[in-house]
Order: structure tokens, then sequence, then C-alpha cells
């Protein structure tokens, strides 16, 4: 039951999907091998909505807005919280101290809101670039390996805070174990990808780029990751590969 529950507690933290009552214990240390469900959710989601769209005379207008806000919609905007939290400390002229500060500070500031606005017109634009199917399956697996990577940067990169829920799930015992799974999640969602299509190569290596950028920012910024900066890399590393997926489908 170990392991229900753990599902059960990863569905219910990053996402509003609604879950049967549980009691959650020692098992925390599990919610991240199930955080890239929410991207399978996720993805599902868009896959429906895009088959409602071809059934129906929806149109363009409404079905790229709506992929838009599934995201969101299912996840509550947890991550985007992060993405704005994080963007207010990095537009900040203060100390590693006042960046961190700023990450718990529940006011938006003026960057926060412009970023955000920024990111989903530019999610909005690459929506509309994806129209073959193979590009738009690709589209729908980004969700799962931005959280599949975002979970294994947490147990891979220095933590900043000795506190708070992130802090807590890496420093498990089975933290190899996780971070284990954690890969074979990852090459999992990658081979899928390059079997759709060989050109996902280039999703993938802006992935990768992406988190690259996301451990030496956080460790200059902040002096490590925390729950924020871990939402902040997902949204850009979807936004990043979305991007990607749509400039590949018009070239090709």
């Amino acid at each position: 039951m170990k392991i229900i529950r753990s599902f059960l507690a990863a569905i219910s933290t990053y996402s509003r999907i609604p879950v049967p009552p549980f009691k959650l214990e020692e098992e925390s240390d599990l919610i991240l091998i199930f955080f890239p469900i929410v991207g399978i959710v996720i993805g599902a989601v868009e896959l429906i909505w895009r088959i409602f769209c071809k059934a129906f005379p929806v149109g363009d207008i409404a079905y790229i807005i709506v992929s838009t806000v599934i995201p969101l919609l299912v996840t509550g905007g947890i991550h985007m919280d992060g993405y704005m939290d994080t963007s207010d400390a990095l537009s900040s002229f203060g100390d590693r101290d006042k960046k961190l500060k700023i990450l718990s500070d529940p006011v938006v500031g003026a960057f926060a809101v412009i970023r955000a606005i920024v990111l989903i017109l530019l999610f909005l634009a690459g929506i509309s670039g994806i129209k073959n199917n193979n590009s738009f399956y690709i589209f729908c697996l980004v969700f799962v390996l931005a959280r599949v990577l975002s979970a294994l940067s947490s147990f891979l990169f220095p933590i900043a805070k000795k506190t708070g829920m992130l802090y807590t799930l890496t420093r498990s015992k089975k933290r190899s174990v996780i971070a284990c799974v954690l890969i074979i999640e990852a090459a999992a969602v990658v081979i899928i990808m390059f079997i759709i299509t060989p050109a996902s190569v280039f999703v993938v290596l802006s992935a990768l780029l992406c988190l690259l950028y996301y451990y030496f920012r956080s460790k200059a910024a902040f002096g490590g990751v925390t729950g924020d900066t871990a939402g902040w890399f997902l949204c850009l590393c979807e936004l990043l590969m979305t991007l990607v997926t749509a400039f590949l489908d018009i070239v090709s």
C-alpha cells in the first residue's frame, strides 16, 4: 500500500485531480517517482481536446487557447506560481539571502507578471505551429519529460534550503533508488520520442540544455534549487521543447 499512497500523494500535490482520501506517512519520499504521471494526464487531455476539435467545428483560436490553458487547469498553476516567484527573485538586485526571501514572499511583483505573460504568449505561438500528428504526440510527451527532469534535478543538484518539502523528499534514504527510477523513466520517454520521429533528438537536446542552464542559474542565484525554482525550470523546459517541436514541424 506504500506505493499506492505515494501515487495518490503525487497526484494530490502536483495536480487538481481529485483522489480518494488517504493517509500519508513516511512514504512521502516516493512522491517524485509518480510526479511524471501528472504529465501523462496533461498529454492525454491535450490529445482528447485535439480529437474533439477535429470532430467538431471548433475554431483555431479556441483550440490554441484551451490547449494552452489545459496544463494550468490540471496542475492548478502550482508550477506557474514557482515560475513567477523565481522570476521576481532573479529580477531583484539583492544578494542570495534576499533572493531566497523573495521566493517565500506571497506578493507578486511586476517582473513576475510580465514574464508570465511572455511565457503564455510564447506557448500560444508554439502550439499554433504544431500541425502534424507526430509533432503533436511529441508535444504531449513534453509534459512528461519536463517533470522527469525537474524531479531528477532535485536529486542531482544542490539544494538551496535545508527546509521545505523538496528538501524532505530528496533527503530520503532511498534517494539513489528514486534517482535510478527517474533516469529509467527519462530514458523511456526519450525512446518513445525517437520511435515517433528521429527529429525529436532536437527536442531532447533543448531540454538538456535547459537543464544545464537551470543548474548554473540556480546555483549562482540561490546556491541550489528549491521547490519554486523546480517549477520555474519545468515551465521553461515545457516552453522550450514546445517551441522546438513547432519549429521542426514548420521546417519539415
